[in-house]
C-alpha cells in the first residue's frame, strides 16, 4: 500500500493478524520513485492521473487530486526475490487502472506460472489516463497461459452503464 494514511490503517490492522505483513510501496513495471495522485476519495488514489471523462461517471469530487506525493515502487518479481517468495497462491489487485504495469513487473512469476489465481478489478470506462482495457489484460495473461475463468462483482454507474467488475484468471492446465 503506497498511500501513507491507508498504509497506517493497514499497519494497525496487521498488528492483530500475524500472517499479514504490510508493505509501504507501490508495485509497477520497474523499480524507482513515482508520483501518486492522492484524491478527495482515497479509494480512487492512483499512480495514473484521472481521465477528464471520469467525473462524468463518478462526480468531480471523487477523483479530484488533492496532492501528489512521491512513493517508492518495486516490481512483483523483485519483491518476491528480495523476500524469498517462491510462489503466490492468489494475487488480488485493485490498483486503479495500473494493473497492466503491475503485471509487466511480474513477468518472471507469470512466465513460470508461479501465481495460482489472479483477481483483477477492471474498469470498462476509462477513469485514468493510460489505463489498460480489460482486453489488454486478458491478452497479456493469455500470453502467459492464464485462462479467464469468470466475471463477478459488477458495478454500474447511475445511468446503468457497466463501470467495473472483478475478473478471475487461472493457469491453463
Amino acid at each position: 500500500e503506497p498511500t501513507p494514511a491507508t498504509f497506517q490503517a493497514l499497519h494497525h490492522f496487521a498488528q492483530t493478524q500475524p500472517r499479514v505483513t504490510p508493505v509501504n510501496q507501490a508495485l509497477g513495471e520497474a523499480p524507482g520513485k513515482v508520483e501518486l495522485n492522492e484524491n478527495a476519495f482515497h479509494q480512487t488514489n492512483s499512480i495514473l492521473p484521472a481521465n477528464l471523462r471520469s467525473e462524468e461517471y463518478l462526480g468531480a469530487w471523487v477523483i479530484n487530486c488533492q496532492r501528489k506525493i512521491e512513493v517508492q515502487m518495486t516490481t512483483l518479481d523483485a519483491y518476491c526475490r528480495q523476500e524469498s517468495v517462491t510462489g503466490i497462491d492468489l494475487l488480488k489487485m485493485d490498483v486503479q487502472g495500473f494493473e497492466l504495469f503491475v503485471l509487466k513487473g511480474a513477468q518472471e512469476f507469470l512466465s513460470t506460472r508461479r501465481i495460482g489465481c489472479i483477481v483483477l478489478e477492471v474498469s470498462f470506462i476509462s477513469l485514468y489516463e493510460n489505463q489498460a482495457s480489460p482486453q489488454d489484460l486478458i491478452t497479456l495473461l493469455a500470453g502467459h497461459r492464464y485462462d479467464l475463468m469468470g466475471f463477478y462483482d459488477f458495478a454500474h454507474s447511475a445511468t446503468k452503464r457497466l463501470m467495473s467488475c472483478e475478473m478471475l484468471f487461472a493457469p491453463h492446465h
